[in-house]
């Protein structure tokens, strides 16, 4: 029974040749039907006729109309000359078969539990019978194909699933690769067309093996066969342990001259099939951190089949916020062995990040870790050989997403700093910092409890205490309630112009009493919470500060003008010349406050008495002057021959 995904997604491409999954498996499978032999090979789909129905399973073609005559009945078929068995030809069931091939048109959901069902009930009684389960995707109907698969090979005993996963991922490969193994079956991974139609070959040979290890004896048995089909001379399995059932999950194959280290031959697959010559060779295999090697011999005249033990465990942890929902995809898991030192087997850690972990690994001692955000949980547990375990990890963790605004309904603010708080008995302050984020919202996982949050921005700052459960996805808006500010200054009389170099700073005059804004700019516009602060307009070159205190108070808005006090004066000297004069401007208290070696220089002072003091070659000369704000003065110091 040939069981097609009918969902919509095969008509996706692959990156490689831009070939749709559908029309990559629709030719090799016209292919394998048309060179088959004598038997019934019906077709199950589903997805192909509705979309978004997860009710869509269809037996297309059952095994009664499908069923060929007896290779009895029909004329014998000519020799080929070389006593293989003659190329059975296309009967008409099995151009039904191919019309319903070609007819397929994916177009729905993707119940392949509800397809496995409906195939195996096809089949019934019969036996020998296979299935060939080609999906480009897990089950995406709320059923779990794993699950389905061992009941149906408990109801339906004896019909092995060989399932070729197209163009999946292979995070998602193991809930296919479980419908193999529950029945018996062979998993085959295909990411682009050509190994399509390596996976579909090959699920075409077990299946024809199938039939042919359980031919009645009233009809004469073919010439024995001499080599596995496509010629191959060996077929190696991996199982845990000696007496385990052979696992379907990929693995690297390796195959070497006895003793030598570099391969003749390597492979990805679940299985190896491969085409030796008689000999003895050393077969190495490798699934994540479990590995065998052995040797084996390919006598003349007859294929090898081989199951090797990894002697290794296989392990899958999934990391949940709390019982009975959908794992996280947020998590990291880690597996470090805790094996004592000198242990046959080295220490190893395993990572993975958006879980779930699933691995093999050598029997041991390990740690198994899981950190989801700040929430972590730990557990330890020891692994023999033939060990099949599912660890759930709950966290008891849920989400907290934060951001933080003016209103309710205002634009986020940017520019802001979460920081999340809890009790500590311990701690000086009675609390303890948990997380901080700049993220715009920031999302946050924590244990579940009760936390202090704080949104701080430049502007301003806020806090609140939030609950967080298990599981839970919390969504907060912090408000900042703030009022608009515009600042601008007049220095000596006029407008500020970015060529006077002013300097606005904003300093908080309670709490913290800190500097939240400095800004070059001739005006400003910002958004203050709340409080009293500074606005301090600064000349850093002309040693000029003004400030002024304001209160904000609610959300209105407030105009801030700043009157710097001072006057524009211009210096000019008859004895300064470039590059051979040093102008020195002092206070009434003899403290500098200007200098320069321009040749007339202008500056801005406030109000009050200065000396300006002129050094040339010739001496020095100087003036006492007082300026008042607004003032435009020319001070003019005597040339070098006035007394």
């Amino acid at each position: 029974m040939l069981l097609i995904d009918g969902s919509g997604s095969m008509w996706a491409r692959f990156e490689a040749d831009k070939r749709a999954k559908i029309d990559a498996v629709r030719e090799r499978l016209t292919s394998v039907v048309q060179t088959a032999g004598p038997g019934a090979i019906g077709v199950t789909s589903f997805g192909h006729r509705r979309r978004g129905d997860c009710s869509d399973v269809e037996v297309v073609v059952s095994l009664d109309d499908s069923a060929t005559p007896a290779q009895s009945d029909a004329a014998p078929a000519p020799e080929t000359g070389d006593g293989a068995a003659p190329a059975a030809a296309p009967s008409a069931a099995h151009a039904a078969t191919l019309a319903a091939i070609a007819k397929l048109d994916p177009r729905g959901k993707g119940p392949l539990a509800a397809g496995l069902r409906a195939a195996m009930a096809a089949i019934g009684t019969r036996r020998p019978a296979s299935i060939i389960a080609i999906s480009d995707g897990v089950d995406n109907c709320q059923q779990d194909a794993c699950v389905t698969a061992s009941e149906l090979a408990q109801t339906f005993p004896g019909i092995a699933v060989h399932t070729v996963a197209v163009g999946v991922d292979r995070a998602l490969q193991a809930k296919l690769s479980c419908v193999a193994a529950a029945t018996g079956g062979t998993f085959l991974a295909a990411n682009d067309s050509a190994e399509v139609d390596t996976a579909i070959d090959k699920a075409a040979q077990l299946a024809m093996l199938s039939r042919e290890a359980a031919a009645p004896s009233n009809v004469a048995a073919p010439a024995a066969r001499k080599t596995l089909p496509g010629g191959d001379t060996l077929s190696a399995k991996l199982s845990l342990t000696n007496d385990g059932k052979p696992l379907s999950v990929p693995a690297h194959w390796r195959i070497f001259s006895p003793g030598a280290t570099s391969p003749l031959a390597e492979r990805d697959a679940s299985e190896l099939s491969w085409r030796l010559e008689p000999g003895s060779y050393d077969i190495e295999a490798r699934i994540d951190r479990a590995s065998v090697r052995q040797t084996i011999t390919i006598e003349p005249d007859a294929a090898t089949i081989v199951v090797l033990p990894l002697n290794a465990a296989h392990l899958k942890v999934v990391a949940r916020s709390a019982s009975g929902v959908e794992p996280t995809t947020s998590s990291i898991i880690q597996l470090v062995s805790s094996s004592p030192a000198g242990a046959e087997q080295p220490a190893m850690t395993t990572i993975v990040q958006h879980g779930p972990l699933d691995v093999f690994v050598p029997p041991g001692d390990y740690t198994v870790s899981v950190r989801s955000g700040v929430a972590q949980k730990t557990e330890q547990l020891s692994l023999a050989a033939g060990t099949e375990k599912t660890l759930d990890m709950v966290l008891q963790s849920g989400s907290l997403e934060l951001t933080a605004g003016a209103s309710e309904n205002s634009p986020p603010i940017d520019d802001v700093v979460f920081a999340i708080q809890a009790d500590d008995p311990e701690s000086a302050t009675g609390r303890r910092d948990v997380a901080r984020s700049r993220a715009v919202p920031a999302r946050l996982t924590l244990p579940a409890g009760t936390y202090y949050v704080s949104a701080q921005s430049a502007l301003g700052e806020v806090r609140q205490r939030i609950a967080v459960g298990a599981g839970e996805v919390v969504r907060q808006r912090l408000i900042l309630p703030l009022a608009p500010v515009t600042v601008s200054a007049r220095i000596a009389g006029h407008a500020a112009t970015a060529s006077h170099g002013l300097v606005y700073r904003i300093a908080e005059l309670d709490g913290e009493k800190r500097e939240i804004l400095r800004s070059l700019r001739p005006s400003l516009a910002v958004k203050l919470s709340p409080g009293r602060y500074r606005v301090s307009a600064h000349l850093d070159a002309h040693h000029i500060v003004s400030s002024q205190d304001v209160a904000i108070d609610g959300a209105s808005p407030v105009d801030i003008v700043i009157d710097v006090a001072a006057a524009e004066i211009t210096l000019q000297s008859d004895a300064a010349r470039s590059g051979d004069v040093q102008w020195d401007v002092r206070d009434s208290a003899d403290r500098p406050v200007w200098h320069t070696a321009a040749t007339e220089p202008k500056l801005l002072l406030a109000p009050g008495r200065y000396t300006v003091h002129l050094d040339t070659r010739e001496g020095r000369k100087s003036a006492a002057f007082e300026v008042n704000s607004g003032e435009q003065r020319l001070i003019q110091l005597g040339s070098a021959a006035m007394p």
